[in-house]
């Protein structure tokens, strides 16, 4: 009996052995196994194109600009700020235009003006209203000739008054000055309108004068659009241009009216992301922003960031106001037959398609200035960092060494090639980079992902 237990406790104590022998076999066979097979990989192709890691806010379309009445003083002068064109009518009297006009014709200065004879570039330009961007090739619109007091002529009338015997020495001491003023304001001349019975002391003075373009306009929109946002590409509506071919008008009459505005969005970032912002700005390279207007179903609209205001903190982080400039496309061909894109090359030359893609923007279905009201509010998504005509890979293709340094490798046949590499920048799925001295790596090329490194991880603990 006690023979009995003592096989079978035996036969017990051999089963188990074998079966963590087998169990150990079978362990050993699939680790090797996994070890020994050949990875499964997968191709990716380096590609070459702009790369650019973003930022978001978000914010609301606002609009700054000014509504000016140009009167003829300001446009022949060249006065371009709104507030001294406001001022204008404080600036002329008969008086002041007598005396200086008599003083200078005694010290050989040039007369004043007060009234200038209008001959208009163009008549179909008149009484139109007109819309205009000041990245328009200049238009001429008008050609005013100054028209002056003929001093000579008012002295020999002053001396026929005296040759008549009406004034004599004793009794009348008046002036040639009090003479003039007893003869202009009389009929009720103004700087606005000159009787007819006075034209006979004027002359046209055509040697001087002046003409005015729309590069003059240009110049008000960018004294008064305020900020740092820059007149470039700004639109505006001229209109009330009325000038008749040779007539006189006075130096206070309202010539034409302009009208400009610009959209604008404004948002915060914190320190962190407005420190990169920054850093651009001050280098003068132009940094844009991707707009999607809620209330349109995301659909967007490009920006440039023209502003960064001073920060507020708050939880220990600093955060700042930036204001970008919203910029509309010109609505061209896309030169394929397949239909209309937004260009903004006018703007800038180096928004190309590309690169407003690359934004995350469609040339096909960016917003007109017609479909964006004021006060919409705006998913922003900010351009970061950018680097364009970089070589560009997938993160998942890039390895690292044992010594952390990143490296791809690039499928030729059926072998690889490993690439040393460095990353200039990386979005999270994508990277820029370029090869290190002495390594090779080109569009085109074919690069591997290996595609069960985390199984075998997994496995392997």
């Amino acid at each position: 009996m006690a023979k009995t237990k003592f096989w079978t406790k035996k036969r017990i104590i051999i089963t188990v052995i074998v079966c963590l022998v087998v169990a150990a076999v079978a362990v050993t066979a699939i680790v090797l196994g996994v070890k020994s097979a050949e990875p499964e990989t997968a191709l990716e192709t380096v590609t070459r194109g702009s790369l650019q890691s973003s930022i978001s806010s978000s914010g609301s379309v606002n609009e700054t600009g000014v509504a000016i009445d140009v009167p003829l003083y300001a446009a022949v002068n060249g006065v371009t700020d709104s507030a001294t064109i406001d001022n204008y009518r404080n600036e002329f009297s008969w008086t002041d235009f007598l005396v200086n006009s008599i003083f200078n014709s005694q010290t050989g200065n040039d007369l004043p003006a007060l009234y200038y004879q209008i001959s208009p570039a163009d008549k179909a330009l008149l009484n139109k209203t007109l819309k205009l961007n000041t990245n328009d090739d200049p238009v001429t619109l008008f050609t005013a000739a100054p028209v002056v007091l003929n001093v000579d002529s008012l002295k020999e009338a002053y001396q026929d008054l005296i040759d008549s015997g009406v004034m004599d020495e004793e009794s009348n001491q008046i002036t040639l000055l009090g003479f003039a003023l007893s003869i202009f304001l009389e009929p009720g001349g103004s700087d606005e309108t000159l009787p007819a019975e006075l034209e006979r002391f004027f002359t046209v003075d055509a040697a001087n004068a002046v003409t005015v373009s729309t590069e003059y306009i240009n110049e008000v929109v960018n004294e008064n659009i305020g900020g740092s946002i820059g007149a470039e590409g700004i639109d505006y509506t001229l209109s009330d241009f009325r000038a008749v071919e040779g007539e006189w008008y006075g130096v206070q009459t309202k010539i034409f009216a302009v009208d400009f505005t610009q959209f604008i969005t404004s948002f915060t970032v914190n320190e962190y992301d407005v420190a990169k912002i920054d850093v651009r700005l001050r280098g003068g390279e132009r940094v844009y922003a991707a707009l999607s207007i809620n209330a349109l179903n995301g659909r967007k609209v490009l920006s440039e960031i023209v502003q960064i205001t001073k920060g507020t903190s708050s939880g220990g982080v600093s955060y700042y106001g930036v204001v970008a400039r919203i910029i509309f496309g010109e609505v061209v061909d896309d030169g394929a037959g397949s239909g209309k894109i937004m260009d903004f090359t006018y703007y800038d030359p180096a928004l190309t398609t590309e690169t407003v893609t690359a934004l995350g923007i469609d040339p096909k279905d960016v917003l007109t200035r017609d479909e964006v009201l004021i006060g919409y509010s705006v998913a922003v998504r900010v351009q970061q960092e950018s680097i364009a005509d970089t070589l560009i890979v997938p993160t998942k293709c890039i390895f690292y060494n044992d010594s952390n340094e990143p490296y791809v490798l690039v499928r030729e046949g059926g072998r690889e090639r490993r690439v040393q590499i460095t990353i200039t920048l990386s979005t999270g799925s994508d990277a820029a980079v370029t090869p290190k001295e002495g390594e090779e790596l080109k569009e085109g090329d074919s690069i591997v992902y290996r595609a069960d490194d985390s199984l075998l991880s997994s496995i392997l603990g």
